[in-house]
């Protein structure tokens, strides 16, 4: 393969025989191509398209029993294990929210979706994996082994596409939020923060001191926020 030329979906699939432990993550920055890319390179084999809407997907998911909900940007990842339900639909933001997994969606984000199987040492790892529109992931769903693999594969064959192409067209990453903040406000912020009795308080703290979630990290300090 030319180092000029993207991969093709062979190739793709070639590179994740020759590197089975290095995360899609890093492999698809290897590359030089998008997760959402890599994944759906393996369309046909053991990946499927399914529906990315949040109405039609976190629904089928409220009837996989427990799973592993997992978050990742740079250094960090947020993995919680529990079950879906009680589901908001919305235009602008939806939600779902139980004990152990409090998730907010915001649609518009949610662009490609795929259904994968995995085969490991372990057995067979199934999960939903939702990317935006420049082919970051932006939500992953593992099922775990109290899991319903039953209810995981009506969902599957209700939710599939129909499209089985292997290659993705990808859009420009939008540029990072900027910091919007007011150092002269931060004991303000701090001390309305200590005041919050629920985390939806806080978008609205920020827009009170003319501030955004950035920014306010920025200036609140520890132990409050911490890089």
């Amino acid at each position: 393969m030319s180092a000029s030329l993207s991969p093709t979906s062979a190739d793709i699939r070639a590179a994740l025989l020759e590197n089975p432990n290095l995360r899609e993550k890093d492999l698809s920055q290897k590359l030089g191509i998008s997760e959402a890319q890599l994944i759906a390179a393996q369309v046909g084999f053991n990946v499927t398209r399914i529906d990315a809407d949040p109405d039609r997907l976190i629904p089928a998911v409220c009837t996989f029993g427990e799973v592993m909900a997992l978050t990742r940007i740079g250094d960090c990842v947020h993995e919680k294990v529990g079950t879906y339900g009680n589901y908001h639909p919305g235009k602008h933001a939806a939600m779902t929210l139980t004990e152990h997994i409090d998730l907010r969606i915001f649609p518009t984000h949610w662009v490609y979706a795929f259904a994968v199987r995995k085969e490991k040492d372990i057995g067979t790892q199934r999960s939903i994996q939702v990317f935006d529109a420049a082919g970051d992931a932006v939500h992953k769903i593992f099922l775990r082994a109290e899991s319903d693999v039953a209810a995981y594969d009506t969902a599957i064959a209700q939710l599939r596409t129909g499209d089985d192409t292997q290659t993705l067209a990808v859009a420009e990453r939008k540029a990072p939020e900027l910091v919007k903040s007011d150092p002269s406000k931060a004991e303000t912020l701090r001390a309305q923060w200590d005041k919050m009795t629920d985390t939806h308080q806080f978008l609205k703290l920020c827009s009170k001191l003319k501030m955004n979630r950035l920014g306010a990290y920025h200036v609140v300090g520890t132990p409050h926020a911490r890089a």
